[in-house]
């Protein structure tokens, strides 16, 4: 196999030698004609292997959703979506670029429009030192899990199963249980950063997720104690 180019085309340059019945043939074509025919086995090797790497690529760019955190630090991205209170709103977070690029616009604000805010911590009611990142804005960012093509995040878990590899760890966090807007569970990373100002400004909300026992059965959960994750991938 080392001495082909491709694997594949060694075992189309056999097929063509000696044919399915494995009986050598005896190839009266001119030579015009056979090299033709080896460029065509070549192009047709090229074109397999495109497909099989453009393959291989999309599995490999499975993204994760990471908040809290920035990777590359000189592109700080932010966490954003709905209202936290909007009927209307989108349920899910949003990861939003530092370079903005603009199609068709105006620059008026419209009442007849899907509106994005940025994010803010609630964390007031904690006692540990997450208290301090309370009301700051939320950083984000969105991962590439090399060599991996399936991520899954975990809640109540701070360590991943056997088999799988741990991407980060945290606390799971969500919307306020009693606003009127639908939200997602994210994985806050357990080692969060604030970004921008103090100021109570709102938008999208990210507070602690806490059990409550009944259908959720108790143990092994805990009533009122709030929830880890961890997001992990193979």
């Amino acid at each position: 196999m080392k001495r082909c180019l491709y694997g594949f085309l060694c075992i189309l340059a056999m097929q063509y030698k000696y044919g399915k019945s494995r009986s050598k043939l005896v190839v009266s074509k001119p030579k015009e004609a056979r090299a033709d025919l080896w460029l065509s086995i070549i192009s047709e090797a090229e074109r397999l292997r495109r497909v099989i790497m453009n393959g291989m690529n999309n599995l490999l760019a499975e993204k994760n959703y990471l908040a809290g955190r920035m990777v590359h630090r000189k592109r700080n991205c932010y966490a954003g979506g709905s209202r936290y209170d909007e009927t209307g709103a989108a349920s899910d977070y949003l990861c939003l670029p530092p370079d903005p690029e603009w199609g068709l616009h105006t620059d008026s604000t419209e009442n007849a429009r899907a509106l994005v805010y940025g994010a803010e911590y609630q964390f007031n009611t904690l006692t540990d030192s997450r208290k301090n990142l309370h009301d700051q804005d939320v950083p984000c960012a969105v991962c590439r899990v090399e060599d991996r093509s399936t991520v899954i995040t975990i809640p109540a878990r701070k360590s991943c199963y056997p088999g799988w590899n741990q991407d980060y760890t945290g606390y799971l966090t969500g919307n306020y249980h009693g606003h009127k807007a639908a939200s997602q569970f994210v994985c806050l990373d357990e080692h969060a950063i604030g970004i921008g100002s103090k100021g109570n400004m709102d938008g999208r909300l990210f507070y602690p997720a806490e059990g409550r026992c009944g259908s959720l059965p108790c143990p092994p959960y805990v009533n009122g104690r709030e929830l880890t994750c961890v997001v992990c991938s193979i």
